[in-house]
């Protein structure tokens, strides 16, 4: 009997976890509407008709860190191709992420979020991305991918 709860817990854990992990939807994304890191406004619905990927992140988490050469990468590859990357920092002041974006040489647009926009998005995890499509429906989402992973879900959305 123990073991048979013991198993069903670990299941449940696990496929929760993975559900988490990367789960598609198809819900209509919540406009941004923040600052970036030279002041200037930045909504969402201003990149309608392109793929976006927004990147939920902070400077102190190791996993978000790691991933930033990844995006940047796939940035500078797809950059053309109707797609943007939009990094959203939850709660840290202007000068920690500019400090940030400069030492790994973000080249796309990093805003600053209060908590609100996270909350929006219901953002529980960092890193989390979504993807939103041309018509402005999140298409994917997903608390931690490989480069390669990453690329194929955004080639999927752009197509």
């Amino acid at each position: 009997m123990k073991r048979t709860a013991v198993f069903l817990i670990a299941c449940f854990i696990a496929s929760a976890a993975f559900a988490l992990s990367s789960a598609p939807v198809s819900d209509k994304a919540p406009d941004i509407n923040l600052k970036d890191l030279a002041g200037k406004d930045v909504s969402l619905r201003s990149f309608q008709g392109k793929t976006v990927m927004l990147v939920f992140f902070t400077t102190w988490c190791p996993t978000c860190r790691q991933e930033i050469p990844q995006l940047v990468s796939i940035y500078r590859s797809l950059n053309r191709k109707n797609f943007e990357i939009l990094g959203v920092n939850i709660g840290e002041s202007g000068s920690i992420v500019t400090s940030f974006a400069n030492e790994n040489r973000v080249p796309f647009p990093v805003l600053l979020d209060n908590g609100d926009t996270s909350n929006a998005y219901k953002v529980r995890f960092i890193p989390t991305i979504f993807i939103v499509d041309k018509t402005g429906k999140i298409v994917f989402r997903s608390n931690y991918l490989t480069a390669e992973d990453i690329e194929r879900e955004i080639k999927k959305a752009v197509k």
